[in-house]
């Protein structure tokens, strides 16, 4: 398992779909220890492999051991957020999650992010993020 393993990370951080989907299709569990693939993919800016991730039952909320989703991942990736490709995964998240990836996007200076998760009109800007503990405002 192990060999799949680094297989796995490799074709991940090459956006190799194609090698993903056939691990994924033969050995490879989407939520694979923990979730990890699906938030290196997120990392990387990677919205396809995440999408296909998604498609294999893939849990986009699984945290990693610090706190990050695939979400905030892909807020702090910075790709890709001038365009709808990461639509998709905002459909999944709820009003907390979406403001948690808001506050990500402030942070980090994402506007585009900060853009589109706002655009959902579905985040929560009064509840208090799970980054900070605060609310933040909007004007």
């Amino acid at each position: 398992m192990e060999r799949n393993k680094d297989k796995l990370r490799r074709n991940i951080i090459s956006n190799n779909e194609r090698e993903v989907y056939e691990l994924l299709n033969t050995s490879i569990d989407a939520n694979y220890e923990g979730g990890w693939p699906i938030r290196l993919a997120s990392q990387h800016g990677l919205y396809n492999i995440v999408r296909l991730f998604i498609r294999f039952g893939a849990n986009p909320h699984l945290l990693s051991e610090s706190g990050a989703s695939t979400l905030q991942l892909a807020v702090y990736s910075a790709k890709y957020w001038d365009t709808d490709n990461w639509n998709f995964l905002l459909s999944f998240c709820d009003s907390s999650q979406l403001a948690d990836g808001a506050a990500v996007a402030i942070i980090f200076g994402n506007i585009d992010a900060f853009r589109k998760i706002m655009q959902t009109g579905r985040c929560n800007t009064n509840i208090p993020t799970s980054l900070t503990g605060m609310k933040f405002l909007v004007a």
